[in-house]
């Protein structure tokens, strides 16, 4: 902590380096071998931060500050393959279906744009459908890969399928209409007449055109233009997910091929002005107010996100980073602590929060929070492991930095009761009771 404190790096690697044959937890594996990956990545030697930050995803895969920094780095170095493996494993760990689709859509662009393995990625966009209709950039992408496969019968399935969810009645003509001249194409007009007498019933406007126009900008990658057809499809839109699927889409591609953060923040808020809890959405703000340094939007941001978080470990990360903003960015350590408090409280086992909120409560020399902080820590935990960890932590600042021996030994026989014979409480004891000349116990 205190080397890195004084940011002195010359002298953390070996530090590190003897952590990591201590460490048995997978969790405190994943934390150590996180920081030699900065280190790395900090000295520009990216294939040693690249092994680091795998080993630390391996020790405890869902341990996100390593996932993020694999992301960022595979995508730095052009290492898909890498990318690929980490994503998919990163898929099957999470829970709700939305979020699952939204990795399977970015795992199929990457095979498809960046691999070149169309087959892989026509399973991924198939997957995310299965997950979530709504997913647009799944449907065009497989769309894409079955026409230029001339598999006619599977591009008429995938639409039969969408005709099937489309809640709102004008896309679903639409839809209808495209099946129709799919089955023209393929010399099927008798199959033809259903969807077309479907399309007929509804009524007639400008978001066939508009469709079609669009699909041909996104392919000839006029994404300007592009913008202003998807903006007036919107408009035309009646039922309200809908609106979102679209106004998502053109949010999206205002970030990431138009380049306009200014346009592109407006339509994720409008997204979330309809849709509050649309976590794509708000990964995607996110994403733009760190670019933008905004760190107080960061904060509010990622709090949602953990908010939004199936899994305890997963809302303990955002909390964290929501912390280190606080922390680092805008220099608020009270409010910082709180952040990681929250996340312990979410996920008592959560490494990271516990270094962050020990370092900063160390450096400030509040002996007292930092015990407390244990404490709270070891009676949020399910684990007796996690718990007698916390409650010998919390004695050994009691006896070094307090001087409280009462508490630290009753701190120790707790860590004792809750796992016996934990060997740190067990020398802690021995320790104090000599200190007092308790040679009975």
């Amino acid at each position: 902590a205190v080397l890195e404190a004084q940011s002195d790096a010359s002298s953390l690697e070996p530090v590190y380096t003897r952590l990591l044959r201590l460490a048995q937890d997978p969790s405190e594996r994943a934390a150590v071998l996180f920081r030699l990956g900065v280190l790395y990545d900090q000295r520009q030697d990216a294939e040693r931060a690249l092994a680091a930050w795998q080993s630390a995803h391996e020790a405890m895969p869902t341990f996100a500050p390593a996932i993020d920094a694999l992301d960022d780095l595979c995508t730095r170095l052009g290492r898909f393959d890498v990318l690929t493996s980490l994503l998919r494993v990163d898929a099957e760990r999470i829970v709700a279906p939305a979020h699952r689709a939204a990795r399977y859509v970015r795992l199929a662009e990457l095979y498809a744009g960046k691999l070149g393995d169309l087959q892989e990625a026509a399973a991924m966009c198939e997957r995310a459908l299965s997950l979530d209709r709504t997913r647009a950039a799944a449907f065009d992408l497989l769309d894409e890969i079955l026409r230029a496969s001339g598999d006619l019968d599977a591009v008429v399935s995938l639409y039969e399928s969408s005709v099937e969810t489309e809640p709102d009645p004008r896309m679903a003509r639409v839809l209808r209409l495209e099946l129709a001249m799919l089955h023209l194409a393929g010399n099927r007009p008798e199959r033809a007449i259903e969807p077309l007498r479907d399309a007929l019933g509804a009524e007639p406007d400008a978001l066939a055109t508009l469709w079609w126009l669009g699909k041909a900008q996104a392919r000839s990658e006029r994404w300007t233009e592009l913008i202003e057809t998807l903006e007036a499809q919107a408009g035309l839109l009646t039922e309200p997910s809908s609106q979102v699927t679209a106004w998502y889409r053109i949010a999206f591609v205002l970030e990431t091929r138009v380049g306009d953060p200014l346009r592109s923040v407006a339509a994720y808020e409008r997204v979330l002005s309809r849709a509050p809890d649309h976590q794509a959405a708000i990964e995607g703000l996110l994403r733009l107010r760190v670019v933008q340094s905004r760190w107080e939007d960061v904060v509010g941001l990622e709090r949602r996100l953990a908010a939004l978080a199936a899994r305890p470990d997963d809302a303990a990360a955002r909390l964290y980073r929501a912390g280190w903003v606080l922390e680092q960015q805008i220099g608020r350590a009270d409010d910082a602590v709180r952040a990681y408090e929250a996340a312990l409280a979410k996920s008592p086992g959560h490494v990271p929060s516990a270094l962050a909120l020990s370092r900063v409560l160390r450096h400030r020399g509040d002996g007292a929070r930092l015990a407390a902080s244990h404490e709270a820590r070891a009676a949020n935990a399910s684990d007796p492991e996690i718990r007698a960890d916390a409650l010998v932590a919390a004695a050994a600042v009691y006896e070094l930095r307090l001087g409280d021996h009462a508490r630290a030994l009753a701190s120790y026989d707790k860590a004792l009761s809750a796992r016996p014979g934990h060997e740190a409480a067990l020398w802690g004891k021995v320790r104090l009771d000599e200190l007092t000349g308790d040679w009975k116990a």
